[in-house]
C-alpha cells in the first residue's frame, strides 16, 4: 500500500489529491470533495464507490516506481496526475 501514497497533481485540473492510508485502506483525500477509498480490482488497478473519482490506474517508470495514476470517473477520463512529494 506504502508505494500508493502521496500527492498527485493533474495540471490538466489544476488540483491535488492526496492518498493516505487509513486503517489499512488507501483513501483519496481532496479540499472539495468527500473522502474515497480505494478498491483494488486489479495490480495497479482500483475503483472507488463513489463516482467522483471511479476507476484510479497507477503508472510506473522502468524501474517499477510509482510515478503517476490516471483517473477516470464523473465527467472525466484517463486525467493524468503526476506524482509528487509529500
Amino acid at each position: 500500500i506504502e508505494e500508493y501514497l502521496g500527492r498527485y497533481y493533474s495540471d490538466e485540473l489544476q488540483t491535488t489529491y492526496t492518498f493516505v492510508k487509513e486503517r489499512g485502506k488507501i483513501l483519496a483525500k481532496h479540499p472539495f470533495n468527500a473522502d474515497e477509498v480505494f478498491t483494488p480490482i486489479a495490480k495497479d488497478t482500483f475503483i472507488t464507490e463513489n463516482g467522483i473519482l471511479g476507476r484510479i490506474e497507477f503508472e510506473r517508470d522502468s524501474k517499477g516506481t510509482i510515478i503517476a495514476c490516471y483517473i477516470s470517473g464523473q465527467n472525466a477520463y484517463n486525467i493524468r496526475f503526476e506524482k509528487t512529494p509529500f
